[in-house]
C-alpha cells in the first residue's frame, strides 16, 4: 500500500496572511461606512424611528457576526498550518 501525506504549510500560512489582509481591508471599509453613517444619523430626523432602530440593531449584529467569522477563519487557518507542520515533522521523524 502506497500513501503520501502532502501539505504545504507555507501556503497555508500565506493563506492566513491573505485572509488577514482581506479582513483588514473589510474593517477599513466598514469603519469608513460607520463613521459616515454616524455623522449622517445625527442630522437625520428619521433616525429616532422604531423601524430604523431595528435596522440599526440588525446591522450591528450582522457586522459583529462577519468580524467574528473572519477572526475564526484566520485563527483556524493558522492553527491548521501549525498542526499540519507538527504532524509532518513527527511523521518524518518516525521514518528517518
Amino acid at each position: 500500500m502506497s500513501w503520501d501525506v502532502y501539505g504545504n504549510v507555507g501556503l497555508l500560512k500565506n493563506l492566513a496572511d491573505t485572509q488577514q489582509s482581506f479582513h483588514n481591508r473589510f474593517q477599513g471599509v466598514m469603519n469608513s461606512v460607520d463613521s459616515a453613517a454616524r455623522q449622517t444619523l445625527g442630522q437625520w430626523d428619521g433616525a429616532g424611528q422604531a423601524g430604523f432602530s431595528q435596522a440599526s440593531v440588525e446591522y450591528e449584529r450582522l457586522h459583529t457576526a462577519v468580524q467574528s467569522a473572519f477572526s475564526r477563519l484566520i485563527a483556524s487557518t493558522n492553527e491548521s498550518a501549525d498542526s499540519y507542520g507538527r504532524l509532518t515533522h513527527h511523521l518524518h521523524g518516525l521514518f528517518d
